[in-house]
């Protein structure tokens, strides 16, 4: 059986620690034999010269059903609702996210499939469509109106290792496109994440490097950087 093979192994979801790049927390944790009703998560992102903080919290409102909620230290503030289920080997999951602040609304559709390839390696492709409204702060010409009604297409495809039932390995390659009007001169955005997941009783520790072109936060501008983002899920 699926959920007691690889995903027995897990304790929490990872919008993600299989899906902490994907996903937040419950969704693994609604796939072992013992689901969590709310799981904790917190972040810290170190960014040029900066620290960024992230608390989250994910509530089972049924086996399938999670709502969600995430704030950062930008005063961001991202409301979800997502639905998931399991058939044989594949995981699949559709969702839809609202996130703002005081200067940008955004809003995410998406859909995750995964497989699991074998009981320790577990393979995923996440992809959603995501609106982008700046226009509370910026007042611009009509010509050139299209930045504050962005619209983009992003996917991550990765794979998940458990090295050991207290450590776990993911790669991500993530690419993002810009489906409206740009003043770039590519539609194209790429960066990849490497991650190590400590699977410790009620906590879990990680440390994650993200190196390309994105955004460290769905606020934030795209640049093109590197970092390394340290934080922990609480698993009651």
């Amino acid at each position: 059986m699926l959920a007691q093979s690889f995903f027995g192994m897990m304790t929490s979801k990872g919008l993600i620690l299989l899906f902490i790049f994907v996903f937040s927390p419950s969704v693994l944790a609604r796939l072992t034999d013992e689901p969590k009703v709310v799981d904790f998560h917190t972040q810290v992102t170190k960014y040029d010269d900066e620290f960024i903080g992230v608390f989250g919290v994910d509530i089972a409102a049924t086996s399938n059903l999670v709502i969600s909620a995430e704030i950062d230290t930008d005063k961001y503030l991202e409301l979800g609702v997502s639905y998931d289920w399991l058939y044989e080997k594949s995981y699949f999951n559709v969702y839809g996210q609202y996130g703002f602040d005081d200067t940008i609304d955004i809003y995410d559709l998406g859909f995750l499939y995964g497989y699991s390839l074998t009981p320790k390696m577990f393979l995923y492709w996440n992809t959603y469509y995501q609106w982008r409204n700046s226009s509370k702060t910026i007042e611009l010409p009509e010509q050139i109106d299209y930045v504050n009604y962005r619209q983009e297409w992003k996917n991550t495809i990765g794979v998940s290792y458990t090295v050991h039932r207290y450590l776990q390995v993911g790669v991500n390659y993530n690419l993002d496109i810009l489906t409206s009007d740009h003043g770039y001169e590519s539609s194209t955005r790429s960066s990849y994440d490497l991650s190590l997941t400590a699977k410790l009783p009620y906590v879990q520790p990680y440390v994650k490097y993200t190196k390309g072109q994105y955004r460290v936060r769905p606020g934030r501008p795209i640049e093109d950087s590197s970092n390394v983002e340290l934080g922990f899920y609480l698993d009651f």
